[in-house]
Formats: structure tokens, C-alpha cells, sequence
């Protein structure tokens, strides 16, 4: 994991621990939400592999990477970021919460089987299986706590 994705989802679990026991936490909550839904919506490729922000827009940084590794990877911001705006839905008490926890366990579990159907000399580092378990422990007790 990068320190980036570590600094993101431990201020978003954070939040979203202090903004169950208080209301004056919520706003600081949605804040790293929409900061952490974000990242992980629009830079899941740069997040969930090696590249420096510097290298972020340089064609040469994708040319190693496989077509199916991209779609994993798009595949698993779009999860992690459902899996947040459920959060921030389960927390503002809106309307459609359940549906969208469902939508959100179901992709991750989808994207966590994908990952663990590819054989290990295939698996690029950032979808090892321990950084993969962590991501999907955290996001999964965050949508599972009451």
C-alpha cells in the first residue's frame, strides 16, 4: 500500500469511527470521503501500483501493464469507491443505504475472487494478497458495523 492509500483510509476510518459516536464529526467524515472516493475513482491506477505522481501521466508508466490488470484495477476503484459513498449514505442516514452496502460488499467480493483466481507470477505486488485482504477487512467492517 502506498503512504498515500494509508494516510486515505486511516483518516477515513478515523472519521467514520468518531462520526458514529458524535454528530459534530460527520462533516470532517464526508470531507475524506469524497478526498478517499475520489482517489480511489479516478487514480485506482496510480494507487494500486508502483508509479511515482510524477509518472502518473506518462505513457510509458502503462506500457508494462497488461489490459487486464488495468480492468482489475479501474475494477477495484470503482468497488472501494461505492464501498465509500455507501459509508458516507450509512452515515447521513439516506435513504437506499442497504442497497448500495450490497452493491459494494458484492463488487469487492467479486474483484478480491478475480484476484485470487490469477495465478501468482501474474499478480503485480499491489494486489498481493496480504494488501488485498487489508484493504477488504477495512472496508468490510466499516459497511458491516451497525
Amino acid at each position: 500500500m502506498k503512504k498515500t492509500e494509508i494516510f486515505l483510509l486511516s483518516f477515513l476510518a478515523l472519521s467514520f469511527l468518531l462520526s458514529k459516536y458524535s454528530e459534530k464529526f460527520v462533516d470532517i467524515f464526508v470531507v475524506f470521503a469524497i478526498l478517499g472516493g475520489g482517489c480511489y475513482f479516478y487514480l485506482s491506477v496510480y494507487l494500486l501500483n508502483e508509479f511515482r505522481i510524477k509518472d502518473l501521466f506518462k505513457t510509458t508508466s502503462y506500457q508494462a501493464l497488461k489490459g487486464g490488470i488495468i480492468v482489475l484495477q479501474v475494477l477495484c476503484g470503482f468497488a472501494y469507491s461505492t464501498a465509500i459513498v455507501a459509508l458516507v449514505f450509512k452515515v447521513m442516514h439516506f435513504p437506499g443505504t442497504l442497497v448500495l452496502k450490497i452493491v459494494a460488499i458484492l463488487l469487492i467480493l467479486i474483484v478480491t475472487i478475480i484476484n485470487n483466481s490469477k495465478q501468482n507470477h501474474f499478480r503485480p505486488r499491489y494486489m498481493s494478497n496480504k494488501t488485498m485482504i487489508l484493504r477488504v477487512c477495512i472496508f468490510s467492517l466499516m459497511l458491516l458495523l451497525p
